[in-house]
């Protein structure tokens, strides 16, 4: 009876020490994404992605618009600034941090056309580099594997060729 009450107490002992040993286990946060301002824009829009616990090491933390990475331009542990990339388009907002990805809400991509004269600029018909030349009612363009343009022009009934040199 001695023996079993001698191992008893030698367990009960163990055990107690055991569960009173100091743990080194650090609580682990949760990053967490709270606001994306603003939720639309064009491409090189800057958009403020607010939250918690982001961390700011710039090694561990991507952000994606409709899974397009983006530029980071500042970081700080409640704060991601980025750059909308160019042909991003329309779709969620996904930031990783050390390997958890959080989903962020819908960022509307605006997209942005350039409209610009690269040859003529009057109507008629003349060859010529750039402005010089002339078109009358130009109506299609195609663009072959040199980059040449093709523009159809109707009125003079011919399908003239611009070279990338103009």
């Amino acid at each position: 009876m001695k023996t079993l009450l001698k191992y008893t107490l030698i367990l009960f002992l163990g055990t107690l020490s055991y569960s009173c040993s100091s743990s080194d286990d650090t609580p682990t946060t949760t990053p967490m994404i709270t606001a994306i301002n603003p939720t639309s824009g064009t491409k090189t829009t800057i958009v403020t992605i607010s939250g918690k616990d982001f961390g700011i090491d710039t090694n561990t933390i991507q952000v994606f618009f409709n899974n397009v990475e983006a530029t980071l331009q500042t970081v700080t542990n409640t704060l991601i600034k980025v750059e909308v990339p160019v042909g991003a388009g329309t779709g969620l907002v996904k930031v990783i941090v050390n390997g958890t990805e959080l989903v962020g809400q819908e960022f509307t991509y605006v997209l942005t056309t350039e409209v610009s004269t690269f040859a003529g600029n009057e109507s008629g018909y003349a060859d010529g580099e750039s402005i010089e030349s002339k078109f009358a009612l130009p109506t299609d363009v195609a663009i072959d594997s040199q980059d040449n343009i093709y523009v159809a022009d109707r009125s003079n009934h011919r399908i003239r060729k611009i070279t990338p040199s103009g």
